[in-house]
């Protein structure tokens, strides 16, 4: 049976035409493995970028989300395992919106733990030759607020889907622009280690379906080797497809 993949990019900042995110997930086949690609891109923008992304899930009901953002100074692709329920902006948004010390969805947990097979997207990705490594915090701006906003929605809709963000690199043109040596990768190799990443997503959604498992009890489990193993504390019992964190006092 063939599933369904919601891949998400940025749209380009407000007065510019480009961005790489937008152009990798434009650019990404109709089907990977056997799962169909949805392609979406979506503005710079807090709260509307988050609905954007909820009218996508509600219209083609993926069984995954794999959210795609650039974070300066990635030296590759990095799968993020973890969102915060915590913005604190260093910059503004397309339509100036700077929010600072302040939670995503004040009625949400402290964290959500993603639901993506980020080992196994890692692993993949490096067999391919393009760097990555997974990184343990989404960060504390936009990105890390749709991570969240998303988890969030799929959480309290109670829908059995997987979801996650992958950062990905500047390009050279805009490491150039930035007047600085950041690290930085071309659109077409951006594009390679996310079609590899969506690979190990749509593999792992065949394990799931084929063991007629939830997410849910996957996500706890100790035992998966794709996915850190989830032995500690502060990690909680429920989940749905993202893993609330207690907060810690």
């Amino acid at each position: 049976m063939a599933m369904k993949i919601l891949v998400v990019g940025f749209e380009p900042v407000a007065g510019e035409s480009f961005s790489p995110t937008l152009e990798a997930v434009k650019s990404l086949p109709i089907m990977v493995e056997n799962s169909f690609i949805v392609k979406l891109g979506i503005p710079r923008l807090y709260q509307k970028s988050i609905d954007a992304v909820i009218t996508a899930i509600q219209e083609h009901n993926p069984e995954a989300v794999v959210l795609i953002g650039e974070r300066s100074g990635n030296t590759g692709l990095s799968p993020e395992f973890a969102a915060l329920n915590y913005i604190d902006a260093t910059e503004a948004d397309s339509a100036g919106n700077r929010p600072q010390n302040k939670a995503v969805n004040p009625s949400g947990p402290a964290a959500y733990i993603t639901s993506l097979p980020i080992n196994g997207m890692v692993n993949l990705m490096r067999k391919a030759g393009v760097p990555a490594d997974v990184s343990y915090s989404a960060g504390i701006t936009l990105n890390n607020s749709v991570m969240y906003g998303v988890a969030h929605f799929i959480k309290c809709s109670r829908m059995e889907i997987i979801s996650g963000f992958v950062h990905v690199p500047l390009t050279p043109a805009q490491s150039a622009s930035s007047g600085s040596n950041i690290p930085s990768m071309s659109v077409d190799d951006i594009r390679k280690g996310v079609q590899v990443s969506l690979s190990a997503v749509s593999i792992y959604l065949e394990k799931l379906l084929s063991k007629k498992e939830s997410p849910i009890r996957i996500v706890n489990s100790t035992k998966d080797s794709d996915r850190p193993a989830m032995k500690f504390g502060f990690y909680t019992s429920e989940s749905h497809h993202g893993v609330p964190v207690k907060s810690m006092k």
